[in-house]
Formats: C-alpha cells, sequence, structure tokens
C-alpha cells in the first residue's frame, strides 16, 4: 500500500532530480576498467551509446539492509536493464525497462544478502542511446519525503509546528527538530501538519542526543491515526534495547516487541542513524544501517496512517533529555506495475521480505528481552494529540493538548 492522501506521485525523473549527486562527473565506464562510488540516496549520470553500451558503479551496503536501485534515460531513446552484483558474485537481481515506463529500469526492496561492496551495471537495449541517470535509494524506489528543516526542497520537506508544554516542547532548532523532555517519566512524540499516510514504507533519520543524559528512548510513530487516537511506536533507548508497541483506541499499550537487547544497539551512541521498514504488519528496525531484528503485528492493529518522532525519559529520571531528528527520509513502492516487473514486493514466500528469501539475518549475539513495560515503565500512559505523555495519573484531551488530573 502506498501513500494516499498526499497529492501526486513523483515520477521517476523527479525523484532522481531530489537526490544529492554523491559524486562529481560522470560514471567510469567498464570499457575504462574502471567504477564510480554511489552514495545512498545520491546519484550519478552518463551516456550510453555505441561507443558506451554499458557502465558501472560501485555502492556499500551492511548485510540486510534494504534497497532500491533506479536507472532513468533523460534523453534519446534510451531504454536501459540493470544488473546488481553482490560482494561475492552472486547476482542479487536482474532488472528490465518497466512497463510503466520505458525510460526507467526499477529495481526495487532488495535485501543485502551480504556486508561490502555491491556492483550495478547498467547496460543499454539494442542501439539505442541517450544520457541517463542512477539512482541508490534506501528502502523502496519512490522517495516521497526528505526532510532536511531548512532549505530542502519544498517538495520533499515537510512542515513541523512547535507546540509547548509543562513538561514538554518542540520545534525546529538550527535545521534539526528538536524534541526536549524537560520532566520525568514522559513520552512525547510530534507529527507533521500535512494530511498524510502510509502504508508500506521505509523511514530513516539521523538522531542526535544532547548533553549525556542519564538515560533517553528515541524514535519514531509510524501508521498514526489522528482521528482514533492510535499509532505504532517503535523506539530505541540508551539501554542498548528496542521495542514496538501499538497504542490502540481504548487507551491502552500492546505490546509487540518487548523491549530487548541487541548487540547492535550501541546505548552509547549520541548520534546514530535509525530506521524502520515496514510491509504489510513486519517490521524491521536498523541501527546505523545495520538491521537489528524484526517483528509482525499478528494482531494487525493498523495498515496505514502518518509518521512522527518521539523521545522519553523515564520515571525518577534526574535529568532532561533532548532529542534532534534531521535528514529524515521516507520512501514507499512504486506502482504495482513497476514492482511486479521486477519481482518485487508481490508473489513473495510467507515471511519473507523484500524479493530476497535468502537474505540472512545479522549475525551476532541472540537479543534478549528486558524487564519493563513501556514508555518510563508505566502501561498507563495515556497519548495527548501528539505532544507529551505524562506517565503519572492520567488526564483529558482538551484541543490537543493533555490537560492533567488532580491525582485522588
Amino acid at each position: 500500500m502506498k501513500k494516499v492522501t498526499r497529492a501526486g506521485r513523483w515520477l521517476v525523473g523527479a525523484l532522481l532530480a531530489a537526490l544529492v549527486v554523491s559524486m562529481g562527473g560522470g560514471l567510469h565506464t567498464r570499457a575504462q576498467g574502471d567504477s564510480s562510488e554511489l552514495l545512498l540516496l545520491g546519484t550519478l549520470s552518463t551516456t550510453l551509446d555505441a561507443t558506451t553500451p554499458e557502465a558501472s558503479a560501485t555502492f556499500y551496503l551492511e548485510e540486510s539492509f534494504p534497497f532500491s536501485v533506479v536507472a532513468y534515460a533523460d534523453s534519446g531513446d534510451l531504454t536501459t536493464t540493470l544488473t546488481v552484483t553482490a560482494p561475492s558474485g552472486k547476482v542479487v537481481t536482474k532488472a528490465s525497462p518497466s512497463s510503466t515506463d520505458a525510460t526507467a529500469t526499477i529495481a526495487e526492496a532488495l535485501v543485502a544478502p551480504e556486508q561490502g561492496i555491491y556492483t550495478v551495471t547498467v547496460t543499454r537495449e539494442g542501439n539505442t542511446s541517450g544520457d541517463m541517470t542512477l539512482g541508490l535509494l534506501t528502502g523502496y524506489g519512490g522517495l516521497d519525503v526528505w526532510d532536511d528543516f531548512e532549505s530542502g526542497d519544498p517538495d520533499f520537506n515537510l512542515t513541523w509546528s512547535s507546540f509547548s508544554a509543562d513538561n514538554s516542547e518542540g520545534d525546529v532548532v538550527n535545521g534539526m527538530y528538536q524534541v526536549h523532555v524537560f520532566a520525568p517519566g514522559i513520552w512525547t512524540y510530534q507529527s507533521p501538519d500535512e494530511d498524510l499516510s502510509w502504508g508500506d514504507m521505509y523511514m530513516e533519520a539521523d538522531v542526535e542526543i544532547e548533553n549525556q543524559p542519564s538515560y533517553v528512548e528515541y524514535g519514531f510513530v509510524l501508521h498514526l491515526n489522528w482521528d482514533a487516537g492510535t499509532f505504532y511506536s517503535l523506539s530505541a533507548s540508551s539501554d542498548g534495547d528496542w521495542s514496538l508497541y501499538y497504542y490502540d483506541e481504548t487507551g491502552t499499550w500492546q505490546e509487540i516487541q518487548p523491549w530487548t537487547v541487541s548487540p547492535v544497539i550501541d546505548g552509547a551512541d549520541a548520534s546514530p542513524r535509525i530506521a524502520a521498514l515496514v510491509e504489510g504488519y513486519t517490521f524491521r528496525f536498523y541501527f546505523n544501517d545495520q538491521f537489528v531484528g524484526e517483528v509482525t503485528d499478528t494482531a494487525q492493529y493498523a495498515s496505514e496512517g502518518s509518521i512522527g518522532v518521539a523521545a522519553s525519559t523515564i520515571q525518577d529520571q534526574p535529568d532532561d533529555v533532548t532529542v534532534d531528528f534531521d535528514n529524515l527520509v521516507v520512501t514507499s513502492p512504486l506502482s504495482a506495475g513497476d514492482v511486479a516487473d521486477q519481482g518485487g514486493l508481490e508473489g513473495l514466500n510467507p515471511g519473507t521480505l523484500f524479493g530476497n528469501p535468502t537474505a540472512a539475518p545479522q549475525e551476532g549475539v541472540e537479543p534478549t528481552p528486558t524487564t519493563g513495560l513501556p514508555f518510563g515503565n508505566n502501561p498507563t500512559a495515556t497519548p495527548s494529540g501528539g505532544l507529551a505523555i505524562p506517565t503519572a495519573t492520567p488526564g483529558s484531551l482538551t484541543g490537543g493538548l493533555f490537560i492533567p488530573t488532580a491525582t485522588p
């Protein structure tokens, strides 16, 4: 399922135009015995013709990281095929021109079977020729959001309002969205002003944790439904663990993934990149591009909704928490025809993700569940319309703000 309420679906050309050009100059051709580096969310350009019928680029991936490669013809009658090869030499995928747009060749929603340097080779079909751009995306093949919280492309930036409450506040500060929690046992989130909804999606953000707090939780709100007041919360903490909970219509936190220690999560890292990939009711979590874990919501609470960012203190915490979010990216599947053409998300075996059933989980120490309840160890926390969630006695909602009630 794709984003359903934001107007328009970005064409591949617009998508690639929005990506940062990762290296100056064109692709080096295989005939020259060289290759160029392609960065995640970057592009490279070259010309394919009778003299240069194919070109290749390399890029680095962690094992199990989800990615998409898109080649787009900028001029001429060029149509292309592309092949992605793993570090071991194994072919990960081969892709042909899209049935819905012959100028685009899409290899979408792949899972890296191993860590290392990958190679993508783009070859012209027949006697076609022209300029082309090659893009490497995180997650799915459609770029919906690339928000730098300052002067980025307005088509890809969102609108984030400020808020101020008795126990927390949030605003855009120095080109990042800053969430400041200044009371113990408070879980706070904020979402963009736009009316947005995604089903299958990938979301990532750079996180900055200020001032070395004694404890901090940070993460994403997913499939947020403002009318029903429901959402998923996917979080990591300074204890080196992660969790997934769903807040339902009855005001109850439903545990899907309990707080679980992972060897991938460095609790002392004050500037990690976190990411979530959602396919159906399966959630995969990443820390610094490394696969943390996967969990499926068997209750199937919500299939789509908006997004948000969140931060939290724990009960009896003596200090504040300030978390900055930057470079927020959301990708989602391209059209069904494009995905089906490349053997992507349709027709997968049960339990497999993103067209690669052989991708192995991240190796390492088995994750260990931790004790405790969600969000400051308080199961009675009540959301407050996207602002602060006190973990004291629940109160009432008025105009989207939390109004505490007196303790009996």
